[in-house]
Formats: structure tokens, C-alpha cells, sequence
């Protein structure tokens, strides 16, 4: 693949290509997260924890530069199943640990990455979900243009921030858009009134908790 006359390769993960080198891409690449005022927690991983987020049957994608320097990453997770209402205990992928190195943004790598890894893990399945902060817009329209959709909004423990979660089927979505827009307004609502953007219980949370205690207390 070709792009502004620079020539990048997605392969899978060749050997000579450590875990710690696609951290290092990934601090690189999210690097500016941190002047966005968000704390993304694979800044602070190296190979070991970026390789356990991925599990035993994931892997990673890579883009190669000339078919030598590395530039690009993006991992898939495989999982089992799930009960969220978008996926109803069927097996599916996650995307997740996306990055392309600050210097050769604007390439369309990122692109090419998803591509190669959504032909991979379609083989294996007919989901795949993917998750970012609500303040990354430009990946978020990303996604939406490459035929993702909001499914549900979540927040993370260790994060300062909500997150979108996306989905995309491998024969379009079964839902009607409507339906699907209403069950990711729920979830929103629900999880706005629950937790906070650092994943904690929030003073009106905390407050139906204790009134159901008392509840309980004074039944016994």
C-alpha cells in the first residue's frame, strides 16, 4: 500500500517486532491525550500489560514503513460472548490498543490497519465492537464512516473520561436505527446517573444504595 509516495505493509506481528516496541508506538501516538486533559491508561504500559489486554487468542496488526520501521498498530481481541443486548452471548472481537506514530499521521495508515484487521477477525466472527472516549470526535467519525455504530456509553475505572462503545456486523446491522438509538440514549442516561467519568459511584448513586440498605434493614 501506497500513500504520498511512502510505501507502509500491514502484517501481523512478525517476531522481530517486540511487545515493548508497539507500547512504545502507542505512548507516541497518544501522547497528546494527555493535553486533552484525558488519562489514558496505556501511557503508562509497556509490553507485558499491552500484551495481557489483548489475551491469549489476540494479536496485533502492524504498519510497516518500507517494510522495516514501524509506524502503526491496532490489536483484536477475541472473545466468547457477552449479554449486552448487541451482541446476546455470541462470540466477537474487540478493537482496541488503535495507534499510528505521531510523525506519520495524515497517511491514511490508520485506514489501512482497520481494513486488514476487520477482513482478519470477520473469519472468525460477525462482531466486533470497539470503544473511545466521547472527546476523541475525529476517531469516533473515523468509525462512524467505516459503518460503526453507537451501541452503548460506559465509564472505566482508572479513566477520566466516558466512552463510546461502537459495533460493527459483518452483514450490517440487525437493528433499525431507531431501535438502536434509543437503547444507546438509555445506557447513556443510566450510566451519566450512576458513575462519573473516573468509573466511581456517583452522590446520587450512592445515595439510592444506602436508601435500599435501610430498606432491607428495616424489613429484618
Amino acid at each position: 500500500m501506497e500513500a504520498n509516495d511512502l510505501k507502509f505493509e500491514i502484517v501481523q506481528q512478525p517476531d522481530w517486532i517486540s511487545d515493548d516496541e508497539i507500547a512504545d508506538i502507542l505512548h507516541d501516538a497518544h501522547k497528546s491525550t494527555l493535553e486533552k486533559g484525558m488519562h489514558y491508561s496505556v501511557l503508562t504500559q509497556r509490553g507485558k500489560e499491552v500484551r495481557e489486554r489483548i489475551g491469549e487468542n489476540g494479536c496485533f496488526f502492524v504498519a510497516l514503513l518500507e517494510g522495516k520501521e514501524l509506524v502503526g498498530v491496532t490489536g483484536v481481541s477475541f472473545k466468547k460472548r457477552s449479554t449486552a443486548w448487541y451482541i446476546k452471548n455470541k462470540p466477537y472481537a474487540e478493537i482496541k490498543l488503535v495507534g499510528v506514530k505521531s510523525d506519520y499521521k495524515g497517511h491514511g495508515i490508520y485506514g489501512m490497519l482497520q481494513e486488514k484487521v476487520y477482513n482478519y477477525a470477520f473469519q472468525h466472527v460477525e462482531i466486533l465492537t470497539t470503544n473511545t472516549a466521547v472527546k476523541n470526535t475525529i476517531l469516533i467519525n473515523n468509525n462512524l464512516k467505516r459503518g460503526w455504530d453507537f451501541v452503548d456509553f460506559v465509564s472505566w475505572k482508572n479513566t477520566d473520561y466516558y466512552s463510546v462503545v461502537m459495533a460493527k456486523w459483518k452483514d450490517g446491522c440487525p437493528y433499525l436505527p431507531v431501535y438502536r438509538r434509543i437503547r444507546f440514549m438509555i445506557n447513556k442516561w443510566k450510566t451519566k446517573a450512576i458513575k462519573t467519568e473516573s468509573g466511581e459511584y456517583t452522590q446520587f448513586a450512592r445515595w439510592i444504595r444506602t436508601y435500599i440498605l435501610r430498606r432491607e434493614t428495616i424489613k429484618r
